[in-house]
Order: C-alpha cells, then sequence, then structure tokens
C-alpha cells in the first residue's frame, strides 16, 4: 500500500530505523518502508490468541482488551518487543522485523506489565509499567531473569499515566506523566541511586507558555525522545487546547515551541511550523536531522508528519482527506457509525462530519456521495433503518424518518416521553416503531426504564417497565416478540442479557447471559455475555449480536445453542454495530463499514449453489447435509447401489448414482464371489462378447 493511500485508525507510538518506520497503529504494528515506499503490517490484525514460537505475527489478534499496543524496537538486533494485554495474555512479546514470526515468549509474564510504555537498554534491561497503577515503574533485570519494582510516582493517582519511557545520558531514566483530563503533567528524571524522580519541565502557569524554563512550564506531555548528539528532548504537548511539538534543552534549562501555536488550523503540507494545526500528537521523533510527530484527527485520519530542516510541515505516510465526497470508497477516513443497503448502494452515516452526514457508495462509480448533510444522529443510538423508501435514525429525543423519494423528514417525537431515547426498532407486520427510555427524568430526577411503541395514528402507549438501573440497549422485532439486549447502567455493560419479550409486554425470558460458561454449541442460556451491543435477525431467525471486547460476532441457532462466527478479512476488526439486509450482513468499527455475505453454507458453498451437499442433499445448517435417499457422507457424495454404499467390501465396481452401477453384466452383490473376482468375470465376459461380436461380423460379411 502506497504511503497517501494508508489508513490508520490511531496511531499511539512510533520509531525510525534505517529507512522505515514502525508503527503502532491501534491494535496491529505496521511498518513504512522509506525506499519502496510501502506500508505493510509486521504484526496483529489476525484473530489468533497464540503468541508461541514461530506463529505467524500477522494472524493474531493484539490487545483486543484496550485496542492499542507499546512497543520498543532494538536497534542493534531488529527486533520488535511488544508489551500487550488481552484478556487472554498479559506480557511482552518479541517478533522478527522481517520473518513476521513471533521468534520469543514470556519474557516477561503475567501481572508485571500492562499495555503501557516500554524501554528496552542495551543490555536488554526492560523499563515498563505497572498493569494496576499505571504511574508505577517497573525494571525487569535480563541477566537476572527478575522483575523489580523501582517506584510508584505519587504526584498523581487516579486519572494519571506515564505515557513514554527513555534512556539519557549516564543511564539516566525519563518518563513523561500526565493527566489528560486535567491538561497538566511533568517530564521526570528517575534517580536509580535515591529510588525517587524529580521534575525536570512543569509545574508552571497555566496556560500556553513559551520559551520558559523547565519547570517554569506548564505542561501536559506525552511523547517523548532523547537525542543523545545534541543532548536535548523532544515532546509533544497537549497542554489546554493547543496541540504543540516542543523542545528542552537541560542545559540551558529552555523549553522552545517548535510546531502547533495556539490560535492557527492549517492542516496543509508545506505550510511553517508555527501556523500549522496538530491533532493529539501521541509520540515523536527525531530523526537525521528532523522531527517527526504523529497527528491523530478521529475525523480526517491519522498521519505521520515532519518539521523539516527548513522548517515546513509535510506528511510522510497517513491519508487526510478534509471533504471526501467524490473520492473513491477505499480511499477515505470517516467515522462509520451505522450502515444499510438501499437500491444496490450501500450508505452510512459518518458521526463526525456535519453533525452526522449520510453518505452513499455509488455502486456505479464506488465513489463516495452526500445524501443529508446533518441527520442529527446521537452516537449513543447506533441504528439505521430502511422501509419503503425511508431512513430512519434517532437522537436522544425522537425517531427521525427522511424520505429518498420525497426529500423531506418526519420527527416522532413521542409527548409523553419520560427518559433519553437509547434504542429503537420497526414492526414490518404493523408499522409500528418501538422505543427503549432509559435514564433519569430531567423534572423529577426519578430513574426510568420502559419499552414503548409509536403507533401509526401518532399514539405513544407503554409496552413494558424494566427493572430499576436496567436498559435494552439494542432492539430487533420479529413475530410477536421483541428481542433486546438488556444491559445494567452501573455496572457498565456487565451481567447483560438478551431477552424475548411479547409485543404486548407480556412473556419475558431470557434468550441468553444466565451462565458462566463461554463455549460454542452450547444452550445460549448457559452463556456468558461480554458487553453485546448491537443485534439482529437473520431471515433463518437465528439472533447475531456482537461482543467488541471479545472482538467476535456469535449467533443464536434455532435449536437454542451458541455459535461463533469464522470470518475472513478485516471484518472483525473491533466491530461495534452490525446490520442486516437479506443475506448481507454490515458492520463498523467507528471507522470502517465492512459487509459480508452470510448466506448459509455447507462446506463453503452456499445454500443456493447447485453443487451444495453434492448436489444430492438439502444444506439445513452449517456445514450440515441432509442427503436424499441412497446418498451418504457428510457432504452426500457415496452413493449406495443394491443395499451396499461405494465404499463398502463387495459393492459394484463403479456405483456411478443410487442403485446404478456402470459395470457389464455384474452378479448380484449378494453373491460369495469377491470384488476383485467379479472385477476380473466381468472383464472376461466383456473379452468374450467383444469376441463374439468380431466372428458374428465375419460370418454375416461371407454368408450375407
Amino acid at each position: 500500500m502506497s504511503p497517501d493511500k494508508a489508513l490508520f485508525d490511531n496511531i499511539y507510538s512510533f520509531t525510525i530505523f534505517n529507512d522505515e518506520i514502525i508503527i503502532s497503529d491501534n491494535d496491529r504494528l505496521r511498518k513504512y518502508n522509506n525506499i519502496t515506499n510501502k506500508v505493510t503490517t509486521i504484526a496483529g490484525g489476525g484473530y489468533s490468541n497464540n503468541y508461541i514460537e514461530n506463529t505467524d505475527a500477522t494472524k493474531t489478534r493484539l490487545s483486543a482488551k484496550r485496542a492499542n499496543i507499546r512497543y520498543n524496537y532494538n536497534h542493534e538486533n531488529q527486533e520488535l518487543y511488544i508489551s500487550i494485554a488481552s484478556d487472554e495474555y498479559v506480557g511482552i512479546i518479541k517478533t522478527n522485523n522481517t520473518g513476521n514470526l513471533f521468534e520469543k515468549t514470556d519474557i516477561v509474564y503475567g501481572d508485571y506489565t500492562y499495555d503501557g510504555p516500554l524501554h528496552i537498554d542495551t543490555n536488554g534491561d526492560m523499563y515498563l509499567i505497572s498493569p494496576h497503577f499505571s504511574y508505577c515503574l517497573w525494571m525487569y533485570k535480563n541477566s537476572a531473569n527478575r522483575i523489580d519494582g523501582l517506584f510508584c510516582d505519587d504526584d498523581f493517582s487516579y486519572g494519571t499515566n506515564i505515557y513514554s519511557i527513555v534512556m539519557g545520558e549516564n543511564h539516566r531514566l525519563y518518563y513523561t506523566i500526565s493527566d489528560t483530563y486535567y491538561k497538566i503533567g511533568f517530564i521526570k528524571e528517575y534517580l536509580f541511586d535515591e529510588y525517587q524522580a524529580r521534575i525536570i519541565v512543569g509545574l508552571g502557569n497555566p496556560g500556553f507558555n513559551n520559551d520558559w524554563n523547565g519547570e517554569n512550564t506548564n505542561v501536559c506531555p506525552l511523547g517523548l525522545q532523547y537525542d543523545f548528539k545534541s543532548k536535548v528532548f523532544y515532546f509533544t504537548d497537549i497542554i489546554g487546547d493547543t496541540n504543540i511539538i516542543r523542545k528542552y534543552d537541560p542545559q540551558t534549562d529552555k523549553v522552545t515551541t517548535l510546531a502547533g501555536y495556539p490560535g492557527f488550523n492549517s492542516v496543509d503540507d508545506g505550510v511553517p511550523a508555527n501556523i500549522v494545526k496538530i491533532n493529539y500528537p501521541r509520540d515523536v521523533f527525531y530523526y537525521n536531522g528532523e522531527i517527526y510527530f504523529s497527528d491523530n484527527d478521529s475525523r480526517h485520519g491519522s498521519r505521520i508528519r515532519k518539521i523539516t530542516k527548513d522548517g515546513l510541515v509535510y506528511t510522510v505516510v497517513g491519508s487526510y482527506s478534509v471533504d471526501y465526497v467524490g473520492m473513491e470508497a477505499p480511499d477515505i477516513n470517516c467515522m462509520a457509525m451505522v450502515g444499510a443497503i438501499y437500491k444496490n448502494n450501500y450508505y452510512f452515516i459518518d458521526s463526525a462530519r456535519n453533525d452526522g452526514s449520510l453518505m452513499r457508495v455509488n455502486s456505479t462509480t464506488n465513489k463516495i456521495e452526500e445524501v443529508i448533510s446533518k441527520t442529527g444522529i446521537d452516537k449513543d443510538i447506533p441504528n439505521l433503518i430502511v422501509v419503503k423508501d425511508k431512513f430512519y435514525y434517532a437522537n436522544k429525543t425522537s425517531i427521525i424518518s427522511y424520505d429518498m423519494i420525497n426529500l423531506n423528514y418526519r420527527n416522532y417525537t413521542p409527548l409523553t416521553l419520560v427518559a433519553n431515547i437509547k434504542a429503537f426498532a420497526f414492526d414490518f407486520s404493523t408499522e409500528e416503531i418501538y422505543v427503549s427510555e432509559c435514564g433519569k427524568n430531567v423534572s423529577s430526577d426519578i430513574y426510568h426504564s420502559r419499552i414503548s411503541k409509536i403507533t401509526t395514528d401518532g399514539n405513544y402507549l407503554t409496552v413494558a417497565n424494566l427493572d430499576t438501573d436496567r436498559c435494552a440497549i439494542s432492539m430487533i422485532v420479529n413475530g410477536s416478540n421483541i428481542y433486546y439486549i438488556e444491559t445494567s447502567f452501573s455496572q457498565n455493560g456487565i451481567n447483560s442479557t438478551i431477552v424475548k419479550l411479547g409485543k404486548d409486554g407480556s412473556i419475558k425470558q431470557i434468550v441468553a447471559g444466565e451462565g458462566n460458561s463461554d463455549n460454542d454449541y452450547i444452550l445460549a442460556k448457559d452463556t456468558k455475555l461480554y458487553g453485546p451491543t448491537s443485534l439482529v435477525m437473520t431471515l433463518r431467525e437465528e439472533i447475531m449480536f456482537v461482543e467488541p471486547s471479545k472482538n467476535r460476532i456469535r449467533k443464536i441457532k434455532k435449536d437454542g445453542k451458541v455459535l461463533t462466527l469464522t470470518m475472513t478479512g478485516n471484518e472483525l476488526h473491533n466491530p461495534n454495530w452490525i446490520g442486516l439486509h437479506d443475506n448481507n450482513l454490515l458492520l463498523t468499527n467507528q471507522v470502517e463499514l465492512f459487509v459480508s455475505d452470510i448466506t448459509l453454507r455447507c462446506y463453503g458453498i452456499k445454500v443456493t449453489n447447485s453443487s451444495v451437499c453434492g448436489g444430492k442433499g438439502f444444506c439445513s445448517d452449517d456445514d450440515k447435509c441432509d442427503c436424499f435417499e441412497g446418498y451418504f457422507g457428510k457432504e452426500c457424495t457415496i452413493p449406495q447401489c443394491n443395499g451396499l454404499l461405494l465404499n463398502e467390501t463387495n459393492a459394484c465396481d463403479d456405483c456411478l448414482a443410487y442403485n446404478h452401477c456402470k459395470c457389464i453384466w455384474c452378479i448380484s452383490p449378494s453373491s460369495s464371489v469377491s470384488k476383485s473376482n467379479r472385477i476380473s468375470f466381468v472383464n472376461a465376459t466383456s473379452l468374450v462378447t467383444i469376441i463374439l461380436c468380431i466372428l458374428l461380423s465375419v460370418l454375416q460379411f461371407y454368408f450375407p
């Protein structure tokens, strides 16, 4: 992939060595080679939790828990040390830079590291942070193979993190520690002999300061690098509303701003660094006289930029699109929230564009078009439904429809709304809209949670009141029932269940989430749900739901058992919403929109294909063929002749179909003659027949 087309989710950190930039992009490691001008994935982006030796690193799933990784690049042997934390593994793994293979695991294992910053010095010692307290420093002593606690920084506690760790002169350790909510922090030096740290930058007056002494400058630093040649520090700073790149010279105790002065908004390349706008610069790196930094814009994309020697800013790698209308779909950066299919075109709502724009991917040109500039959709109510040329979406107080034919809106505002709307569903049989309300009523400060419906004549009726602190966050209507994800607000999605409720409010039944098992092929009621956020009902009346924290999509089959879907490509790259159009499953991960064909398959062949189950059976379930009479085997490819299967002893020599043998004058399979003897018998009788035919022809020639 070329650098100007590369899409990055969120660049956390990067390093540069020998014309290559190693980039930590959300849940994968990627590499940009300046010589080949290509971007490739080194590790992550897959679905495997296997980190054993010689495992293909690109097939693994890195840090599904926090959706980020930290790493350190060992320049001596070109090894990548990756600090990860997922539900299955907490530790540091190592991969090489060429073969994409994990070479060693368990360098540090257990509760000693988290998905935070990591530094490795030349003798293999590692400096990292505690998994439980992100402001505590630890050291892994390579020669002794042990972990030692250094100290915990007591300047901050809750909300504070150590973001970068570097080694400076004379084996001195430096780190940034910041509270990004209150926008305050420090650069500190750790004193090994005294087991404590001192502030070298920070504690200044609030606001933007430039060219101040270190301790008189107010900062909120994230990325940090020390240049041994010039003996200065470079760091990124998100102080106040300003995002800047700065330099600290310990010899003069001076802080200087290099790029990103407040009040300027230029995002273009080739402009002076003092007027450029920078978005959440997570890391910085000084290389060959130029200063590289990450620029993360949630709306337009992440990229790595550099300040050249003449003071101009240019993009090195990553795509940035200010207005992507007219661009081809794969090349854009967007915040795809929900999607839909209408008249063979793909639609999605970009939650970061113009108060939620409805966009269309033209199926003919594959280019982006804007349909509605401002939908006003609420990002906490992810749903988009298409019914009879109308798009339905919601905000906290109303359901909105947009007519694609007449190009007008209709607002369904419940007059008796008791709390904020959290979800809605459409009943295609009655054209009624079901609504979930949850939260405190503003006028009474009392918590309410209920499911209601808007009838076709505009009446608003209560269907069922839910328990206190419970809420329906995603709903579908099927037949006479409502299915919804019920969760607890106070426990952040813990103890979620999938519930079936009669449309009249009766017969409430838990479908999934009462147990503790995480296995497949067990009753859904006995499973444990991990914060499901969205569900749909397939044409086969199977319930599908997404669990973002587990990076997976599961379905409840008609027999009540649960199954994890196996999908290919990038569909399961942190999915958070799913929708359905016929057999097309739509998925978003808050950045991209994917479409996956979920047509029932048996052993890779769609149920609609005439060759499914060998053409001799019916695909009734996932990889389950119901064979026609006379055909057997898992794919119905073994016929039966005269009561015996083709692969059985004493079966006729070539059973082509049910009770259809190819052999000539086969004797009954009930005979005691063996199959090999019968073959000889058939060959012999065939030869006799040929000889008789020749003799008959000769006689007819001489005696006509």
